[in-house]
C-alpha cells in the first residue's frame, strides 16, 4: 500500500519539475486590453432616457407591502381541529 502512495507521490514530484517553477500560464487577454463598454451613442441615451421617463411616469399604482399577519389565518384550537377534521 505504501509502495503505490509512495509511487504516486513520485509522478506528481516528476511531473511538477517538467512543468518547472518557471511556469506562467499565457494570459488569454494581454494586459492592454480595455474590458467594458463604449459610452452610448447620442440617439441611444435618448431612447434609454425616454424609457426611464415613461417608467417614472407610469400610471399603474405601486403594490403596498400586505403584512403577512393578514394573508395567513389565525391559528388557535378551533382552527387546527377543523383542519384535522379536513385531513
Amino acid at each position: 500500500m505504501i509502495r503505490h502512495y509512495s509511487a504516486l507521490l513520485l509522478a506528481v514530484v516528476v511531473g511538477g519539475c517538467a512543468v518547472g517553477p518557471d511556469y506562467h500560464p499565457e494570459q488569454v487577454v494581454p494586459a492592454s486590453t480595455r474590458v467594458g463598454t463604449t459610452p452610448s451613442s447620442a440617439p441611444a441615451r435618448q431612447f434609454f432616457d425616454s424609457l426611464a421617463a415613461a417608467r417614472d411616469s407610469d400610471s399603474a399604482a405601486v403594490a403596498t407591502k400586505v403584512p403577512a399577519k393578514t394573508l395567513l389565518p389565525e391559528i388557535n384550537k378551533k382552527n387546527i381541529i377543523k383542519l384535522l377534521l379536513i385531513i
